[in-house]
């Protein structure tokens, strides 16, 4: 048997010889590979220094595209109690690595918990964006290449041979109400690179997060030479402007939400980075991200179906009553957006099962929270809240989007209920056409509760919208909807006023 071995082995070197070629390994795809579920990346083993570390817990989670572990820690000097240490893996299938760290004190201390990752940056250069003209995502750029001697305090992409990495620095957080975060820039760190590891060093501040993360991988994550993928990259930021957390996407908290400050950040449903990189392509990045931030996104959807903003609008809370911890329909709809498209790209079930589940919450909310036309057709409340149900203004921009998101479940699912409650959707539209335009140009923001239409509407969301309705529409009809192309008529005409007649 051996011997019949042998010859076997020797055939196969001979007719490798032969054809010149050499046996390669096969390249990793930057769309993982369905097949490859069980992941080949280990997780990322740690060094905790500075104080005792007790576990205090471990989950596992296998899923299609991912094995996530989430590790808890006490931390402690003898007897008393410092803080919690939590650090949140995914292991993609593609091989590479997303990981969380948060670490929370009990109470301000001179002490420093200092982590070890494993990860040498000799080597290698780095890349940041900085912001020439204040913290602003349209005027923002990025640095020239450096070598990672030290690291400033700002996310990094890191680039040598056979290692790529985003590494976000030591953002330090104050706890607000409603879950608002206020970052305080000056008690940010750099990263420490060291020899074959980096030191994270994470301070002891009572009511504060302190938290860092990033994005490991054997392959480069961004290919610098395309303008497209910078721009993108500018655009979703993830270091002052928008930032990530391990529930999502923050956003700076508007001037007109409770707590606020030009600091503050919460978790927007919405995931613009999510959305942003969903649309882009030409970089691992992207696909890594996407995922990521998939997965978050159906974590956090409620048992309901649904996602709430934690944090208080004035303005709702004034007009309506609504308190803290409401319903946006755009962003929670923008949210299950999010996983549909993720769905139609990775065929992941659980991003499918989390969008359905929120399609049938808005078929239940459109059939109890709405204004009823003339034919029977539906203006859907814009906002809402498990312990206040009161009528509030319907605006076109998020009916537009409800009704695109339940065409577009159709489309996927093939599911009548999601047709016939889009197509309510659209008689409300249809139905009220004709008094969503303003005297002079333009279209009014909202219907509002007391049967008039009011308000500014945004400059170019709306009319976005109506042509993607449109789109959808003609897609499923073979033909356009004539309201919706007066709609679209009277918003151009709008828009076209408000640039001094420039088309």
């Amino acid at each position: 048997m051996k011997q019949w071995q042998t010859l076997v082995m020797i055939i196969i070197l001979c007719l490798v010889a032969l054809s010149g070629c050499s046996l390669k390994l096969p390249a990793v795809p930057l769309i993982p590979d369905r097949q490859q579920s069980g992941g080949k990346q280990d997780f990322l083993p740690i060094r905790i220094q500075g104080a005792e570390a007790w576990a205090n817990g471990k989950e596992m989670q296998v899923r299609a595209y991912a094995r996530k572990m989430t590790q808890y820690w006490q931390i402690r000097q003898g007897p008393a109690l410092l803080g919690e240490l939590t650090l949140q893996q995914l292991a993609l299938s593609n091989g590479d690595l997303y990981y969380f760290l948060r670490y929370e004190a009990v109470e301000d201390g001179p002490h420093q918990l200092t982590i070890k990752l494993p990860l040498d940056l000799s080597g290698s250069t780095y890349r940041f964006i900085h912001y020439p003209h204040g913290l602003n995502i349209n005027s923002s750029q990025w640095s020239e290449p450096q070598a990672a001697a030290d690291l400033p305090v700002a996310s990094v992409f890191l680039d040598q041979d056979g290692q790529s990495c985003f590494l976000s620095y030591i953002n330090v957080y104050e706890k607000e109400a409603n879950q608002v975060k206020k970052e305080h820039y000056q008690l940010g760190r750099a990263l420490k690179p060291g020899k074959r590891e980096i030191l994270v060093e994470l301070p002891s501040k009572k009511n504060h997060l302190v938290e860092q993360w990033g994005l490991i991988s054997k392959q480069p994550l961004v290919d610098w030479q395309q303008e497209s993928v910078r721009d993108a990259l500018l655009v979703g930021d993830l270091n002052r402007v928008r930032k990530w957390t391990m529930e999502g996407a923050l956003d700076i908290t508007p001037d007109s939400y409770y707590p606020s400050s030009p600091q503050s950040f919460f978790i927007n449903p919405a995931c613009y980075p999510g959305q942003q990189f969903m649309n882009s392509s030409g970089a691992r990045f992207f696909g890594d991200m996407v995922l990521v931030a998939l997965y978050a996104t159906a974590d956090q959807q409620n048992q309901q179906g649904y996602w709430t903003v934690s944090t208080r609008s004035n303005w709702l809370f004034s007009e309506y009553g609504l308190p803290a911890g409401y319903y946006d329909t755009r962003w929670a709809t923008q949210a299950a957006l999010l996983l549909l498209r993720g769905y139609e790209r990775y065929e992941e079930e659980l991003f499918l099962q989390a969008a359905e589940k929120y399609g049938r919450f808005l078929l239940d909310f459109a059939q109890t929270h709405h204004f009823k036309t003339r034919r029977g057709g539906y203006l859907v409340w814009d906002y809402g809240h498990e312990d206040k149900k009161v009528p509030t203004h319907v605006s076109l921009n998020h009916l537009l989007t409800e009704m695109n998101f339940l065409y577009e479940l159709y489309r996927s699912t093939e599911k009548i209920e999601y047709l016939q409650g889009a197509e309510k959707l659209r008689l409300g539209v249809k139905d009220s056409s004709r008094g969503w335009p303003r005297p002079e140009a333009d279209l009014w923001y909202a219907y509002l509760p007391d049967g008039s239409y009011g308000l500014q509407d945004y400059p170019e969301l709306t009319l976005r919208d109506l042509r993607y309705s449109q789109y959808l529409i003609r897609e499923i009809y073979g033909s356009k909807d004539a309201d919706l192309a007066y709609l679209i008529r009277m918003k151009s005409r709008g828009l076209v006023a408000d640039q001094g007649g420039r088309e």
